[in-house]
C-alpha cells in the first residue's frame, strides 16, 4: 500500500479538501482508498457520510482503524492541525508522499515553514518521503501570491499545483462530491488546475498497478 499524507500544522488551509479530491481521483481511476480521519472535528467523515452510494473504491474510517494488508492501493491520511509528526513518526514509510496545503498569508507561510524544518529536524526526507506544495485558494490580484512564490522558492518546496478561491469546492463537497466526480462545465476550470498535481500521483499509480489505472483526468471527471 502507498500512503500519502495531507498535512500542516496550520489549521484552515484546505487540507480536508485536499484529501477528499486525492482520494475521490484515485478512486475513480480505478485504485482502492482508504481515507483516513485523524482530525477530532470528523471533516472527511462528515462528506463521506453524504457521498453517493454509486462511487465506489473509497472507505473513510477516523485513524487508528486496522487495516488489512494488501486490502487497498492508497491510504490517504488527512492530519489535523496543530499536528506534531514528532509523535507519529513511525506511520511513515519510505516511499510515502507528504502534500502541504498553503495559503498565500503571512501567518500561513511561516506556519509552514516551521512544520517543513521540524519534518527536516526529524529526518523525515532521508527516509525518501516525497514531498510537494499545493497552493490553496489564490486570488488573482493578490501581492502576497507574489510573497508566497518567493518564499516557496527560497525554500526549495516543489509546487505541485494552485488552486483557486472558489464556491466549486464547498458546493460539491457539501453533497459528498468532488469536482472529479460530475461533468459539470462549471467546475471544469477546476478540474484543469488539478492536472499537475495529479500527474504527480498518476505517475505513482501507474507504476503501482502495473499499468492498469490509466485514465485521464477527463474521465476521472465523469466518474
Amino acid at each position: 500500500m502507498s500512503q500519502i499524507f495531507i498535512a500542516n500544522a496550520k489549521g484552515g488551509c484546505g487540507k480536508t479538501t485536499v484529501a477528499v479530491h486525492i482520494a475521490a481521483y484515485l478512486a475513480n481511476i480505478g485504485c482502492e482508498v482508504k481515507l483516513l480521519d485523524h482530525d477530532a472535528q470528523r471533516s472527511s467523515l462528515d462528506w463521506f457520510a453524504q457521498r453517493p452510494k454509486s462511487f465506489r473504491g473509497l472507505s473513510v474510517n477516523t485513524a487508528g482503524t486496522t487495516i488489512a494488508a494488501n486490502c487497498y492501493d492508497y491510504i490517504i491520511h488527512d492530519m489535523p492541525a496543530a499536528w506534531s509528526p514528532a509523535s507519529q513518526i513511525h506511520l511513515f514509510k519510505p516511499g510515502d508522499r507528504l502534500l502541504l496545503p498553503v495559503l498565500a498569508s503571512p501567518t500561513d507561510m511561516k506556519a509552514c515553514l516551521r512544520f517543513y524544518m521540524e519534518l527536516q529536524r526529524l529526518g523525515l526526507f532521508e527516509n525518501h518521503i516525497k514531498t510537494g506544495v499545493v497552493v490553496n485558494r489564490t486570488k488573482n490580484q493578490s501581492r502576497y501570491n507574489l510573497v508566497l512564490a518567493e518564499f516557496l522558492k527560497r525554500s526549495n518546496l516543489q509546487v505541485l499545483g494552485k488552486l483557486r478561491e472558489t464556491q466549486n469546492y464547498p458546493s460539491a463537497m457539501e453533497k459528498g462530491l468532488t469536482i472529479f466526480d460530475k461533468p459539470i462545465k462549471r467546475w471544469q476550470k477546476d478540474v484543469e488546475s488539478w492536472q499537475s498535481i495529479v500527474r504527480w500521483l498518476a505517475c505513482e499509480s501507474t507504476r503501482k498497478s502495473g499499468g492498469q489505472h490509466t485514465r485521464s483526468v477527463k474521465e476521472a471527471e465523469l466518474g
